[in-house]
């Protein structure tokens, strides 16, 4: 393990960001360590193998702070520094950014592109004509900056006398949006992770009037896919635990992480690897399906039995 190497008068840091080949990361400082509470004091900070830690007191911390894989662009708020030179941007409240820094995802008022100073609201075709409360948020963008994930909001619906928003995970490829929807029976999900070239999604599902959320990854030849019974497909004893959202993702798609419950209920982070999409995920993925498919039938017996017995019937 290796320290950062922060000054003594500045002992408030937080590492929020990574390049590609773990040379360069990005955090905040508190610029005043006696105010740590005042927001308007934090700055970003950018450390190197080769220069150390460097205070960027012209870059306050708004919110995330990203860096791009190469380590050579860091943005926070209104503020990129690119290569030593600060310049100011619109602010999109950013949320991802592309492996050359070229493109920023955010989500300020709904889901924006930032490319070449250039600010594109993305679209978000209507679900319900009667609903006037769309919206969308961008979580992330591909590496090759194709591919923004997130979700929208494009209907309500009414459970024990509430009403809540349906959100649903998409992405938007080329401007185009796509609808991931959701695990079946789930009433909400978002996308919060893509791979390198937006082949592989990872985000959450569930059910938001049960106060209930799953891990899911999505890809087009698969849909989406509960991650715990892929990972169970695998071999991988999950029993106790819970898998909540998949809010990283490798490159390459294989590695993922997030949170959830361990079997004695604390709220812990985890980290799996599947299989080569080309091989092995394919045959997990249908063993994941034939394991849902399968839980449905036994839910849908279980109430034909239920409504048996209630109404007499054999």
């Amino acid at each position: 393990m290796e320290l950062l190497g922060a000054p003594a008068d500045l002992p408030l840091v937080g590492a929020h960001a990574i390049s590609a080949d773990g040379s360069v990361i990005a955090g905040v400082v508190a610029s005043d360590p006696s105010r740590p509470h005042d927001q308007d004091l934090w700055r970003a900070f950018r450390w190197t193998q080769a220069t150390g830690f460097e205070l960027l007191p012209e870059i306050p911390a708004a919110g995330n702070v990203l860096l791009s894989a190469d380590g050579r662009v860091l943005v926070s708020g209104a503020r990129r520094w690119s290569d030593g030179i600060v310049d100011e941007i619109p602010y999109i409240n950013p949320s991802g950014i592309s492996a050359d820094g070229s493109v920023i995802a955010g989500r300020q008022g709904g889901a924006l592109r930032l490319e070449d100073g250039v600010v594109s609201a993305l679209p978000i075709p209507p679900l319900d004509p009667d609903y006037r409360g769309d919206h969308a948020e961008a979580e992330d963008i591909s590496a090759d900056g194709s591919t923004l994930v997130g979700h929208a909001r494009r209907s309500e619906f009414e459970s024990e006398g509430q009403r809540y928003s349906n959100w649903e995970a998409a992405f938007w490829r080329d401007g185009v949006f796509t609808s991931i929807g959701a695990l079946p029976g789930d009433t909400v999900a978002g996308a919060f992770s893509v791979s390198a070239d937006g082949s592989v999604i990872g985000g959450a599902s569930g059910d938001v009037a049960a106060f209930r959320l799953t891990a899911f990854l999505w890809s087009a030849d698969g849909g989406v896919l509960d991650v715990k019974l892929l990972l169970a497909a695998q071999g991988i004893d999950l029993s106790g635990w819970e898998l909540w959202n998949v809010t990283g993702l490798s490159a390459d798609g294989h590695t993922l992480f997030g949170h959830g419950t361990n079997p004695q209920g604390r709220l812990v982070g985890w980290v799996a690897t599947v299989p080569e999409p080309a091989t092995a995920l394919p045959l997990a993925i249908g063993s994941a399906s034939l394991a849902l498919a399968a839980r449905a039938r036994r839910l849908a017996g279980c109430a034909r039995r239920r409504a048996g017995a209630a109404t007499g019937e054999a």
